[in-house]
């Protein structure tokens, strides 16, 4: 117990409380439009055995070479899916993507006032949200969309908004 209490101290609470945030946002961000086209490519080589050498779904690009330097990915996106669906994809991504900032953190120099800084400023520009995102939400809460959980579309949307203010 010790040797964590002479570890954390009061300057690290704000980096901690940072990070707390950015895995918050990481697990609740909405999948991209590639993700999709990612776990089909993942499916498509783990069934056939082989990586995609041509675009076998495009219907303007269809046969055109396609250079696939995302196959690792795609693989284990596709293996993260069949596991437990997008919810555990979503985690396994945000769980990626909060130690590759974890890494760059410990990497840093310099003081510390500009370390937190850029670790605040990481946190609102990854941020997704945008009028689209704020009228998907605000859609999703007018159209009393079942749900366990009543507080997480609310928690959304403000964070939709905020983050369209805060980049117009």
């Amino acid at each position: 117990m010790t040797r964590l209490h002479t570890r954390l101290s009061d300057d690290s609470l704000i980096p901690i409380l940072l990070f707390i945030v950015l895995a918050a946002l990481a697990c609740i961000t909405p999948a991209q439009n590639d993700t999709f086209w990612h776990l089909r490519s993942g499916q498509q080589m783990w069934q056939t055995r082989a990586f995609l050498l041509t675009e076998p779904f495009s219907h303007t690009a269809y046969g055109t070479a396609l250079h696939n330097h995302w196959w690792l990915s795609q693989l284990v996106f596709f293996a993260v899916y069949s596991l437990g669906g997008p919810f555990l994809l979503t985690l396994v991504a945000g769980a990626c993507a909060v130690g590759a900032t974890a890494g760059s953190w410990r990497l840093m120099k310099g003081p510390w006032e500009l370390r937190i800084g850029l670790l605040a400023w990481l946190v609102v520009v990854t941020a997704p949200g945008d009028a689209t995102l704020a009228r998907t939400e605000a859609r999703r809460l007018a159209a009393g969309h079942p749900r366990r959980d009543r507080l997480l579309p609310r928690f959304r949307l403000l964070r939709a908004l905020a983050t369209c203010f805060t980049r117009c």
